[in-house]
């Protein structure tokens, strides 16, 4: 059993993640423009007086995963077990910013696993243990359920409005890789401008429920409002408490 703190080896395709179990890596993606938020990149945009890469890679080390690749342009970044590389071409968009990510975990067997997310999460630190130890609707509440990892390439949230958040999910890493390079043969630029539905939607994925909108992103200054508000809100109650 892994320890919360010390990097897992993962599981293997047939068992169950025990108690405490984490993925092996983190591959956070801030590579953004920025262009809908006054052109500041999104990792460096501040939500609750922080900035929402370094709230993403707060949330990341809090849950004990040791290792994180960040893929984009972030601001002076210093911690320690990550790493920072960039997607080629630069702004190539997100499919090539997971693409980058896996490059820079090449010591990373097939069977391991990695979390992967946007660095627009400003309620990560809600995101990542439902990733942990959530459940699709049928579990019996126990933890991660069985039937989530038999026969599945990972696991991702699905908002109350049925989408899919694919930069929030674990996924096994031999099948993201292979997905990655077959979805690259169908552009005539690589991965280059390619939805992450392209490579993402080939995997066979189970869904966790985010009945509480964990996984909103901030995508539109109308999106940054209603974080910065939910973040006063909960320093608020904190205070209080």
């Amino acid at each position: 059993m892994a320890a919360r703190g010390e990097v897992s080896t993962g599981v293997s395709a047939d068992s169950e993640p025990e108690p405490g179990w984490l993925p092996d890596a983190a591959i956070v993606l801030s590579g953004g423009r920025g262009s809908r938020l006054g052109g500041t990149p999104k990792g460096r945009v501040r939500v609750g007086d922080i900035p929402l890469l370094d709230g993403v890679l707060d949330a990341v080390s809090a849950a004990g995963i040791q290792r994180a690749v960040v893929v984009g342009h972030p601001p002076s970044l210093e911690r320690a077990g990550v790493v920072v590389t960039r997607e080629d071409p630069p702004f190539a968009g997100p499919l090539a910013g997971v693409a980058a990510g896996l490059l820079a975990l090449p010591d990373l067997p097939g069977k391991a696993w990695v979390m992967v997310l946007a660095c627009d999460l400003p309620r990560a630190g809600e995101v990542i243990p439902l990733l942990l130890t959530g459940s699709p609707a049928e579990d019996d509440g126990a933890g991660v359920a069985r039937e989530r990892v038999q026969g599945a390439d990972g696991w991702l949230v699905v908002d109350d409005a049925g989408r899919r958040q694919w930069l929030a999910g674990c996924y096994r890493i031999g099948p993201l890789r292979a997905a990655c390079a077959a979805a690259s043969t169908e552009g005539p630029d690589g991965l280059v401008g390619l939805p992450l539905r392209a490579a993402f939607g080939r995997l066979h994925l189970r869904e966790v429920p985010d009945p509480h909108g964990a996984s909103a992103d901030v995508d539109t200054p109308e999106d940054l409002m209603r974080a910065r508000a939910a973040a006063r809100r909960s320093h608020r109650e904190r205070m209080e408490s």
